[in-house]
């Protein structure tokens, strides 16, 4: 049985992708000072995420060669030569990483920065978990950029550690988001550069006098330090800089966020405050369908080398991390085949779903197929001709269109069944 992962092997393959790091916390200036080191070819940041923790670190000798996610029997994991159980470098990981963000900062947005790589190598962002109940994906600028591991080490049935990576084609800032709330967990990010609009949550608040204060979200995620927030009567309404608006008197006022760099990006909010006012979510829900949503600029990526392309294979999809997704019933196995079942999702839009099965976790391409169910009243199907004996994977999204390209909700809860 392999225990340990032959990390040579590993090496060689991440060697051209460990690039995120040094650029990003040195640029960064919200980081404390840190080393810096004559042979950093290239900038890279590490997720890792065992279990419910999740930490960033920021590799400073890229050399590494993907050691820090070399996990033991995930199941039991307790720490190995780089990290710990809370995921805080030991002395030795210290040598080789510095720890950037911490789950609840990279939930409320934190700041990256990739300077021009030197000499061999790419910048990128690489992510990974340990353990067959976690999962994470990325999305860049809207688009799911990964979805299947660059590395998937398997030690044994049931336990795993994955690693998945985003090459970052351009120097400059990005904002990254990890996003919690289902299965997979998704780190959100957006080249800053590219952002050509923003657009609030909600287009208009309605409060009575002493009603709670309620908060405007920004999209795309980005960091709220960009931003000047400003209300036009703060005698009517105050906004703090994480856009909380708070009602003072009766009256009307208009919220505004402006992004620092420029004036031209900027979102608006009409705020009323008055015994006839309430709030009401329907009102604003049905009133922010209207609002123009946030856009950003295109990327026209250059031709791949075979190295890039083994990150970035397939076409980006359109990824809505808000799309009502569906969940999978426990599959039933029988002969050489699996029934599924899946909760029916009646939210407007809906068209369809989309099944992936395959024999590995990670869903690598070569052993991974796809249905398609085009009806979104169907919620059963069976899956033949599949081998005897064999442990299968399989997950489950909703599909809805826009401008006749599909639109994916996140994939489902991770389901295994062994077939008979």
């Amino acid at each position: 049985m392999e225990k340990k992962v032959n990390l040579k092997k590993i090496r060689s393959r991440m060697k051209g992708l460990l690039a995120l790091g040094l650029a990003i916390f040195i640029a960064l200036g919200v980081m404390p000072s840190m080393p810096v080191h004559a042979a950093l070819s290239y900038y890279q940041y590490h997720f890792v995420r065992f279990e419910d923790k999740a930490g960033l670190y920021f590799e400073t000798h890229n050399n590494s060669g993907g050691i820090i996610y070399e996990w033991r029997k995930a199941p039991s994991f307790n720490g190995n030569y780089y990290i710990d159980t809370d995921l805080n470098l030991t002395k030795e990981g210290e040598k080789d990483y510095l720890h950037y963000a911490a789950k609840d900062e990279m939930q409320n947005t934190v700041t990256l920065k990739f300077g021009e790589p030197q000499t061999e190598g790419r910048n990128a962002i690489i992510f990974g978990y340990v353990g067959p109940a976690c999962d994470v994906n990325l999305i860049l600028d809207g688009n799911l950029k990964m979805d299947s591991p660059i590395v998937d080490q398997s030690y044994h049935e049931n336990t795993y550690a994955y690693v998945g990576g985003t090459i970052i084609q351009e120097t400059g800032e990005y904002d990254l988001t990890l996003i919690t709330d289902n299965e997979p967990w998704i780190l959100d990010v957006v080249t800053v550069s590219k952002v050509n609009s923003i657009a609030f949550n909600k287009s208009k608040l309605n409060f009575k006098k002493g009603d709670s204060a309620q908060l405007l979200t920004i999209a795309p995620k980005l960091n709220l330090n960009r931003f000047d927030w400003e209300s036009t009567d703060p005698n009517v309404a105050t906004v703090d800089e994480t856009g909380k608006v708070t009602p003072v008197n009766d009256g009307t006022a208009t919220i505004t966020a402006t992004m620092k760099t420029n004036a031209n990006i900027k979102a608006s909010c009409t705020v009323t405050v008055g015994e006839q006012q309430g709030n009401s979510e329907d009102t604003n829900e049905s009133e922010n369908k209207k609002d123009p949503e946030p856009t950003i600029n295109p990327t026209v990526e250059p031709a791949k080398s075979s190295e890039a392309a083994s990150v970035n294979e397939e076409k980006a999809e359109q990824l809505n991390p808000k799309q009502k997704g569906t969940t999978l019933s426990k599959p039933k196995a029988s002969k050489n085949k699996i029934s599924l079942s899946w909760k029916k999702q009646t939210a407007k839009g809906i068209k369809g779903y989309e099944i992936q099965y395959s024999t590995d976790k990670g869903f690598k391409k070569d052993v991974t197929n796809t249905v398609t169910i085009k009806k979104a009243k169907t919620t059963k199907t069976t899956i033949k001709k599949l081998k005897s004996k064999t442990k299968y994977y399989v997950r489950i999204r909703t599909f809805s269109k826009k401008n006749g390209e599909k639109v994916y909700s996140k994939w489902s809860k991770i389901k295994s069944v062994k077939v008979k």
